[in-house]
Order: structure tokens, then sequence, then C-alpha cells
């Protein structure tokens, strides 16, 4: 005699589970994810553009004069008179200037103003089409009014002519 082990609802709930433990592990450990270095990629796709601009030389001079020489002894001070001195120093100075531009940060601001410019030339096109559906509107509405006038006219003719002739005739 053949005796079930496992019923159709065991059988497809240990099915479900064993696919769902298969499908787990095969996310976690069959698929390695390639490590990014985030610093250097910016750095190659967005590097920082350096430039030199020269400076002005500036040209300064210095003259210290100088009348006499003190020798100091220990006991005995001594000053002696030298003829004047002139001591001229002649300094240049020049500051340059390197300016670091960031790429990435251009490249950001580039994107944005892309975006803002791809919305505002889409609702300028919806604003124009919005005038033109709303000329078009009035058009319909005026011929309409002017359509159902001339029936109205037309349907009271006689009367319309009575009131004409009447109106003729006081004057």
């Amino acid at each position: 005699m053949n005796r079930i082990i496992f019923s159709l609802q065991t059988f497809s709930t240990i099915l479900y589970w064993l696919t769902a433990a298969l499908l787990t592990a095969f996310l976690l450990l069959g698929c390695k994810a390639k490590q990014i270095d985030w610093a250097s990629e910016c750095a190659v796709r967005y590097p920082v553009k350096e430039t030199f601009i020269h400076g002005k030389d500036y040209f300064h001079t210095d003259t210290l004069r100088g009348d006499c020489v003190i020798v100091n002894c220990d006991p005995i001070i001594l000053k002696a008179k030298c003829p004047p001195t002139l001591t001229i120093t002649k300094t240049i100075n020049r500051v340059d200037t390197v300016v670091k531009t960031n790429t990435a940060e251009i490249s950001l601001y580039k994107r944005e103003k892309e975006a803002s410019d791809t919305k505002y030339y889409n609702e300028q096109e919806k604003r124009i089409t919005a005038e033109e559906t709303a000329q078009k509107s009035t058009k319909q509405r005026n011929v309409s009014i002017l359509v159902i006038m001339g029936l109205v006219a037309f349907a009271f003719r006689k009367q319309l002519i009575n009131i004409f002739k009447l109106i003729i005739g006081l004057v």
C-alpha cells in the first residue's frame, strides 16, 4: 500500500521556502559588487583646473644711515667717530596667483541649468498651446453666437420684418 508522506500543501510550502533560501543565498553570495573608489573616479572625471596668473613686480628700496660705531667691552664703552654710512636694501616683490577651478561643481551647475532651461521651454510650449486653444475656443464661441442669432432671425423673420416696418413708419 502506497502512503503519501507529504501532502500537496506541505510540498508547496517546502518548495516556496527552498526557493526563497536559494534566491537569498544567490543574492548575498553569488554576485560580488565591484568596489568603486569614488574619490579617484571623481578626480579622473572632473580634474581640478589650475590657472597661473603672473603678478606685477613691486620694487622697494630702504636706506639706513649710520653715524658711529659703539664698541662694548666689559669695563669700558668706546665710541668711535666714523664717516657716515649708508645701507641700501633693494627688494623686489611679485605675487603670483594660482586659481583652482572645481570642474565637478561647474558640471553640476551646467546640468542644473540645462534642466531648468528644459523645464522653462516646456512651460513656454504649454503656455503657447493654452493661448492657441483659448483663441480657437473664442472664435468657435463667436461663430456659434452668430449662427444662433442667424437661426433666431430666420425663425422670427416675419415678426422682425413687421417690427422693422413699424419703426420705419414712425420715423
